[in-house]
């Protein structure tokens, strides 16, 4: 069980007033979401730049995608996007096994998905399946299936059933 700190903090009154008005949106109590804040910075916003990450607008990263042939895509996806998420994944994480890469793919999608995610745990069978949602087109869901094909039969060694569409990414597997 992790323990807990008593601090006291001098925040600005107007971030204050920002935090509190999220709390009360999110009907989260304040102790809540200043972990929650803390937490975020401690697992990802403190690293992803040392990890090599950069934000990039949606409309560039369109415009470059669309320039690009499918088989560009697969060729990046398979020689540079895998190893480039294995090493930040286990930078950020200290390791790579399928824990710490399930826990850094959940904290990428919050950060990251442009439209948003689910994960669902079928209790019979043991299947997870991940959606993640986006509206960067085609392209952008092929170059994510490619990885994660690779990083789930390559470094994980589990099998992955994935499906792309212009919109979503689709995978699930047994854990």
């Amino acid at each position: 069980m992790k323990g807990n700190r008593v601090v006291t903090f001098r925040i600005e009154e107007d971030v204050m007033s920002i935090v509190e008005q999220e709390s009360q949106r999110l009907h989260i109590n304040l102790n809540n979401m200043a972990n929650q804040i803390l937490r975020s910075y401690v697992d990802w916003d403190m690293l992803q730049a040392r990890a090599g990450m950069i934000p990039i607008a949606k409309p560039f990263l369109i415009e470059i995608l669309n320039k690009i042939s499918n088989g560009e895509i697969v060729n990046l996806a398979s020689n540079v996007g895998k190893n480039t998420m294995k090493d930040i994944i286990s930078f950020m994480k200290d390791r790579l096994d399928l824990d710490s890469f399930l826990t850094w793919l959940e904290l990428w999608l919050k950060k990251n998905s442009t439209s948003g995610y689910t994960h669902n745990i079928d209790e019979t069978t043991g299947v997870h399946t991940y959606i993640m949602k986006h509206d960067l087109g085609e392209k952008w869901s092929l170059y994510h299936k490619i990885i994660l094909d690779l990083i789930f039969k390559e470094i994980l060694q589990k099998p992955l059933i994935s499906l792309t569409s212009n919109m979503l990414v689709t995978f699930s597997f047994k854990r």
